[in-house]
């Protein structure tokens, strides 16, 4: 009782008002604890359960108080100018990490802490080691310490660089298509139909030559403010400056793989996901436009980086649907150049054979464009009209997310293919499948859906720009890499399963069945 007495007095002020003050603080904190407990989830009574986390938070308290008195005599010994800047310092790192640098809690508090600390010892033995030379028994220590602390730094330098581990191997090998059994041509195999290749837009870019002087096709822009009225405040300014447009003039850029065919060719538009927007996404498909378009099908990648996340801030998924509309005001301008008998593309599309497709958040928004196609108003604000009706015969969502849009998309009587990686460090689930499940079909046609998972395959290297690395920096710094397959493996496979799925839904080749059974 006397240690208890003794330690109130120590840490209470005896000034009524400083007690005041401190009685304040410990009352709204077992308050908070006693909510969160209310509110933690276990099976026993909420009332219990608050009454438990406001004990342990008292207890808690206390412990702290006196882990912060065994450290403070220690403290107190310090210089004031190295404890403020150690303070100071702190508090910066912690800015820097809201803003930034945002390691796993685990690697920031520990680690960085650590070495914060370590790297100081680190340059105050080595100042001190210069500059005292004249005390070598005050100096003993320091060279065990150097030598202690640059082994420690070379470690943490070793640890983030290092690629990781691959904990079960699985040897992978090429066969005839992607199973020994299956007696198909390679689907990734470059077809025989030669292609030109082109960029449409607004003419206007000031970011990319290719959708400025270099297209041959002019495209209007459109109007989104209804669609996303998220385009306001900071999230605008930066991004208008950067672009150069807003959200009134979107522009529907395209880079054009088109095969040179003499009947009208089918036609494929993929669409990127979220990543940097000043690192652009659209020229990641170039690998999936020319082999697909050496097939026979005309393959759009659409450029959609203006509503992609930036340093002042990121949507958060109110842009999904901009995204799955903007794909059908790029097919309302197809229909237009097939249409028009001045157009040199006059007649040369099959509006009849579309497939939309889409990676990551893009993956997303082909299954919300198939349900907008045939609406008549936007379902979140029917001021906004539509009118599209296009003949949409299959959507491929590459690693797509599900949750980004508000509402789950049901679908009826479409073709569909998923692909997922089982390294994928982004969307850490096979979300393609939930959307397969609110898939129907309810008619006697021959539909097909297939979900394919990919052993070793990461979410970025769908995409030739992203890369093995599905996080920016410092988070990919911890990413296990070595797992992965290599880049052009993964290509290979996203080029036979699409064009697989292609050859089903364009060409009734139902012999491509056999790439996505077992």
């Amino acid at each position: 009782m006397n240690f208890f007495q003794s330690l109130f007095k120590a840490v209470v002020p005896q000034d009524s008002f400083w007690r005041g003050c401190t009685y304040g603080v410990v009352i709204f904190t077992l308050t908070v604890a006693s909510i969160a407990g209310y509110h933690f989830r276990t099976g026993i009574n909420a009332v219990v359960m608050a009454l438990i986390w406001m004990i342990l938070s008292f207890i808690s308290l206390w412990l702290i108080i006196l882990l912060i008195r065994l450290i403070f005599p220690f403290l107190g010994k310090l210089p004031k100018t190295y404890l403020y800047i150690l303070i100071s310092a702190s508090i910066v790192l912690l800015s820097i990490r809201y803003f930034r640098f945002n390691l796993p809690d685990i690697l920031f508090y520990a680690g960085g802490g650590l070495y914060l600390i370590t790297n100081s010892i680190l340059f105050g033995s080595i100042w001190a080691m210069i500059f005292e030379k004249d005390r070598p028994k005050k100096l003993s220590y320091a060279p065990f310490l150097i030598v202690l602390v640059a082994a420690l730094n070379i470690y943490a330098v070793y640890w983030f660089v290092k690629e990781g581990t691959d904990e079960n191997p699985v040897e992978f090998k090429f066969q005839n298509g992607t199973n020994q059994n299956i007696s198909l041509k390679d689907p990734s195999e470059k077809g025989n139909i030669p292609i030109t290749y082109f960029t449409y837009g607004s003419g206007t870019d000031q970011r990319r030559e290719e959708f400025e002087t270099e297209v041959k096709f002019k495209a209007p822009t459109v109007d989104a403010s209804i669609l996303l009225p998220e385009w306001k405040g900071d999230k605008a300014k930066w991004r208008q400056r950067y672009w150069g447009f807003t959200v009134k003039e979107f522009p529907l850029n395209g880079r054009v793989w088109f095969p040179k065919r003499s009947d009208p060719a089918p036609l494929v538009l993929i669409v990127h996901g979220n990543h940097a927007m000043e690192h652009h996404s659209d020229p990641g498909y170039a690998y999936l436009g020319e082999h697909l378009a050496s097939k026979g099908f005309i393959t759009v990648s659409i450029d959609e980086n203006f509503v992609n996340g930036t340093w002042s801030g990121d949507f958060r998924g109110k842009e999904m649907p901009t995204r799955a509309w903007l794909l059908l005001k790029h097919l309302e301008v197809w229909r237009d150049w097939n249409n028009d008998d001045s157009h040199e593309l006059f007649e040369k599309i099959d509006m009849d054979n579309i497939i939309l497709a889409g990676h990551s958040r893009g993956g997303e928004a082909v299954p919300i464009a198939a349900a907008y196609n045939s609406l008549k108003y936007f379902p979140d604000n029917a001021i906004q009209k539509f009118d599209f009706n296009f003949n949409i015969k299959g959507i491929i969502a590459i690693a797509p997310t599900d949750k980004r849009y508000d509402r789950r998309i049901e679908l009826e009587n479409i073709n569909y293919l998923s692909l997922q990686g089982s390294y994928d460090s982004d969307e850490a689930s096979f979300f393609g499948l939930r959307q397969s499940q609110r898939i129907a079909f309810t008619d006697s046609n021959k539909w097909f859906k297939s979900g394919v998972y990919i052993h070793g395959a990461n979410h970025g290297q769908f995409n030739s720009i992203w890369g093995r690395m599905d996080s920016g920096a410092p988070w990919n710094w911890v990413l296990n890499l070595k797992p992965i397959i290599p880049g052009d493996d993964q290509l290979k496979l996203a080029k036979i399963f699409i064009t697989g799925f292609a050859e089903i839904v364009f060409n009734g080749k139902s012999e491509y069945s056999q790439l996505f059974t077992g």
